[in-house]
Parts: C-alpha cells; sequence; structure tokens
C-alpha cells in the first residue's frame, strides 16, 4: 500500500499492490565439451549461459531432462552413450524456465553439440627436424580437428592452437629434440582413447658421420658429416679403434684455427704435419664433451 503523509497524518492512500520476484528467461551461451568423438561413453554435459534459476532445465532435442543447478551461469546435464554413437549428428540444446504466477521464465535459444568422428593425422610439416634444432612448431595436417582437439609427442600433451578442422599447430619443446629418433604424433580429442588418431612419426635426425678406408690404404681418409647441430667448438678426433686417447683432431669447421660452426661438410685426415701409423682408427665427432657421432673403423697400411 501506498500512504500519503503531512504532519504524521495519513491524508491518503492506495493499494493494495502486488510485487512478484520475475524468473528471467535464460540464455544460453556455450557447451562444454563444444564437440563429442562418436562412440564416447556417457558423460556430463557442461552448460554456461545466464539468467538460469533452480527449476530451469535442459532440453536436449526439445525433451527435458534431469538437471543439476550450479548457478546462474551454469546447468549440468547427463549425456548418455547411446545418444552419441553415429559421427556427423547434433544433439540441440536449450534451457527452459517455467514462470511464476504465469510471468517470466521461457525458452532459450538453442546450441548443436556436435557429434564428430575421430580426429585423422594425414601429414607433418615438417616431417624432419634436426637434433637439438630447439623448441620449434609443429604443423599437423588431417581432418575432424575441433578446438578441443590437442597435439600429444610419445604420449604427452603440448601446447596446441587451432587453426581449423584440417589443421593444428603444436609446440615442440627443445627436450623432444634434444636425441634423434623418432618422436610418435598423435591427436586426441576428448574423451582420451575414443578420440585418439592414427600415429605418425616425427623424424629427429641425428648427426652423421661416414667414412671408409682409403683405396692405397695409406690414406688421405675423407671424412663426411651432416645434420650437426650446429654448435661453435665441435670437434672430430681420430681414435686408435682399439682404444685409448686421440691421435689426431680437427673442429668441425676444419683443421685447428677455425672455430666457427658448420653442420654438413667434408674433413680429411690426417691434419697436416701429423703422421699416422698403420693400424684401425675411429672418428669420433664431439660436442661439449659427449660423443654425437661416431665411423669407422678405417685401416691404414
Amino acid at each position: 500500500r501506498f500512504k500519503w503523509q503531512r504532519s504524521g497524518t495519513i491524508i491518503a492512500e492506495c493499494g493494495p499492490v502486488t510485487l512478484l520476484d520475475v524468473v528471467p528467461q535464460p540464455a544460453v551461451s556455450g557447451l562444454y565439451p563444444a564437440d563429442v568423438v562418436a562412440g564416447s561413453p556417457g558423460f556430463t554435459l557442461h552448460v554456461s549461459g545466464s539468467g538460469f534459476v533452480p527449476t530451469s532445465l535442459v532440453r536436449i532435442d526439445g525433451v527435458e531432462r534431469a538437471t543439476t543447478y550450479i548457478s546462474a551461469t551454469e546447468l549440468r546435464v547427463d549425456i548418455d552413450a547411446s545418444e552419441v554413437t553415429t559421427a556427423g549428428g547434433e544433439l540441440m540444446v536449450d534451457v527452459v524456465t517455467p514462470p511464476v504466477s504465469g510471468l517470466g521464465g521461457g525458452l532459450s535459444d538453442s546450441v548443436a553439440l556436435r557429434v564428430v568422428p575421430p580426429p585423422v593425422i594425414t601429414a607433418l610439416t615438417p616431417d624432419a627436424v634436426s637434433v637439438g634444432s630447439g623448441a620449434q612448431l609443429l604443423m599437423v595436417q588431417g581432418s575432424a580437428y575441433v578446438s578441443s582437439s590437442r597435439v600429444y609427442v610419445n604420449g604427452s600433451e603440448r601446447q596446441t592452437t587451432y587453426v581449423s578442422a584440417t589443421e593444428l599447430k603444436a609446440q615442440l619443446t627443445a627436450a623432444d629434440v634434444a636425441s634423434g629418433g623418432g618422436l610418435d604424433i598423435t591427436v586426441v580429442t576428448p574423451p582420451l582413447g575414443v578420440g585418439t588418431s592414427n600415429t605418425k612419426v616425427l623424424t629427429v635426425v641425428g648427426p652423421s658421420l661416414s667414412c671408409a678406408s682409403p683405396a692405397d690404404r695409406k690414406g688421405p681418409v675423407e671424412l663426411m658429416f651432416s645434420n650437426g647441430p650446429g654448435g661453435t667448438g665441435e670437434w672430430v678426433g681420430l681414435y686408435p679403434a682399439a682404444g685409448g686417447s686421440y691421435v689426431d683432431w680437427q673442429w668441425i669447421a676444419g683443421g685447428r684455427t677455425d672455430r666457427s660452426t658448420a653442420t654438413t661438410g667434408t674433413l680429411v685426415f690426417p691434419t697436416a704435419g701429423v703422421s699416422l701409423s698403420e693400424g684401425e682408427y675411429r672418428f669420433k665427432w664431439q660436442r661439449s664433451g659427449t660423443i654425437i657421432a661416431e665411423c669407422g673403423p678405417v685401416t691404414l697400411l
């Protein structure tokens, strides 16, 4: 009621009027997950938005479902495995709030929960990297990628950027390419296992030495090296095959004065001014005290 007062006296009034707590109309802004791989087990769908109240209900394809109210901005509903068996389909998700005393509430817009096939990898760019080349981006091409898809290296997730349904970018770490061999690359769209792609191998090419005994067995010996990490101060030593200390050496750039870097090239042994006894020898490429490649034996007579 409203009361008009003057000097403590009510001089007019009206009413009663009735005020109701009108519930808002719900709005759906997103789903988590936004995509689900066909064949996934049952899961809980998180529906985000605004205007949700404890009486709000999530509808799947127009059918009201048992709903857990989390807050005015989140509802949750269980999705059965039988609802996500076929790739290419969609479940239309909306929220309905019943009115109070005929006022408020209403139906939100619908948002599609997409049922997608498992991801597939068709190519890697690059498909090979050098040992010691450091952290770098890997482009993964294929199909059926979604915003939640992640690239895994040897079973461990890497920072992933979604580019399109056919491309992802992944951040390789320096540790990934610290040694030669192969890295197993997969794409996973949650849940793990159901949404796992085929495996592509990224080759990490290590340093390589190639040598052979000279035709006349007197020398000199040509040593070819490739795929080096490109560090300064790398050197190659010539060692007796039977063991012991080196009997000749050169910086990887050639000779004993130039310490600059080289990744591919040819060295000739023995170094000028060095005489070698007959026997069998091995070459060892060294970096920071570690042997990163070797070849031999070669025989000198």
